[in-house]
């Protein structure tokens, strides 16, 4: 995650970057404010991929590669994607603790029945553009021969 694409003022993102980082109360309250206020409010719309089994690998790579291939062709018509995966996050989380499935009982009542979400996110005009996530060099991320 980088500030630098998080669609905030750059005083804000200047800020963030000098000064001594939040509680995890206030980051917490501070992502729930944007998500609720700036995030979600604006979405034209929401959407989720779909499974069968969230815990199939085949179907897990064939939802995630679905899902690029909406967002490439989103971009080319001129919208902006941003994933929503806190959702699936808390799903997952909920079965690791065996505490009861708050997040998982919610966004089934969305769904149709017998499928699993595997990605959640909005979608919409930007209202907004944000710079270029930072990459790395494709020569510091390939793995080269031993001569």
């Amino acid at each position: 995650m980088t500030l630098d694409t998080s669609a905030a003022s750059p005083l804000m993102i200047a800020l963030g970057k000098i000064l001594p980082p939040l509680s995890r109360e206030q980051n917490d309250q501070s992502w729930i404010q944007l998500t609720r206020d700036q995030y979600v409010k604006t979405a034209a719309a929401f959407g989720v991929v779909v499974v069968n089994d969230a815990t199939d690998h085949v179907q897990r790579t064939q939802g995630g590669r679905l899902y690029q291939r909406l967002h490439l062709l989103a971009v080319t018509k001129g919208l902006g994607m941003q994933p929503l995966n806190q959702i699936t996050e808390r799903i997952d989380r909920e079965k690791v603790l065996g505490v009861p499935a708050r997040f998982d009982a919610g966004i089934s009542t969305l769904l149709p029945p017998n499928v699993q979400p595997l990605m959640t996110f909005r979608i919409g005009y930007p209202t907004v553009e944000p710079p270029p996530s930072p990459r790395r060099p494709a020569e510091d991320v390939l793995v080269k021969e031993a001569a």
